[in-house]
């Protein structure tokens, strides 16, 4: 919420996936970002 709350809406996913990347490290929160899911169907 605190990304959204700051950049607003509008941009594409890249965007907030940067941002929350950076929020996470910033909080010393541990996290993948866009990790690779094998999907069988």
């Amino acid at each position: 919420m605190e990304v959204h709350k700051e950049l607003g809406s509008g941009f594409l996913e890249g965007v907030y996936q940067e941002a929350l990347d950076r929020e996470f490290r910033d909080r010393g929160i541990e996290f993948r970002s866009q990790p690779v899911v094998i999907i069988k169907y």
